[in-house]
């Protein structure tokens, strides 16, 4: 790469962008050129808010950091981004923003149908979280989610038939109820949770002893969470 060449490095990746300008971002509170935190965009430039951004998850705000940047070096401006930013419907199912009831957010992650999603969608929350997980039992090991949860994970609601498992694996370290469906499981949560705090519908696995699919469940939490009062 050469002098006019533009490298946008997320912060602590060990880039080599040879003589490139390089410009660092970082979501998870690292030392970078361009940094969100707290619904807060900080750049050379100045702050910009990203409350009217419908999309959830530090990996979200990552990604949206390095299109800012890469676009700025084209002359866009950034409060012009970000209003179209702002206009952007994150896919269904995946991280995605149902309501805000009481200052808590409920978050549809349904496509979350194994441990892998689920354990990095917990890691890319900035807030607490009430988590809904549970389905189909497909004689996973959940075991590995225990170092998530600390500091992220304040109570969790099973559901399905892989329930009773994960409440013998989980109720020893936190807060742990069964609901036999979705509404009883967003009713839960809803009790459980405090203001600030993210209702998180991520299950961790398949959807097929209780929905037709990852679709359905998610309809059913998004149903769930608009009948709150």
């Amino acid at each position: 790469m050469t002098g006019e060449d533009l490298a946008v490095v997320r912060a602590g990746e060990p880039v080599n962008s040879g003589a490139a300008r390089r410009v660092t971002f970082s979501a998870h509170g690292m030392e970078a050129d361009w940094t969100w935190a707290d619904s807060v965009i900080r750049h050379p430039g100045g702050e910009a808010p990203t409350g009217g951004i419908r999309l959830r998850g530090r990996h979200n705000m990552e990604n949206l950091l390095a299109a800012l940047i890469a676009c700025q070096s084209f002359g866009l401006d950034v409060p012009d981004m970000l209003r179209a930013a702002a206009g952007f419907e994150p896919p269904a199912h995946r991280c995605e923003l149902v309501r805000e009831w009481r200052g808590r957010e409920f978050i549809n992650d349904s496509k979350a149908t194994n441990l892998h999603a689920l354990n990095a969608c917990l890691l890319a929350m900035d807030r607490p979280v009430i988590l809904i997980a549970g389905g189909k039992d497909k004689q996973l090991d959940y075991a590995p989610l225990l170092a998530s949860l600390p500091g992220r994970v304040r109570a969790m609601v099973l559901i399905g038939e892989i329930a009773p498992a994960l409440h013998s694996l989980f109720s020893p370290h936190l807060p742990c109820e069964r609901a036999a469906d979705m509404d009883e499981a967003v009713r839960r949560a809803a009790r459980l949770s405090q203001e600030g705090d993210l209702v998180l519908l991520s299950p961790g696995t398949s959807s097929f002893d209780m929905y037709t699919g990852y679709a359905q469940r998610g309809e059913a939490f998004r149903a769930a969470a608009l009948s709150l009062h």
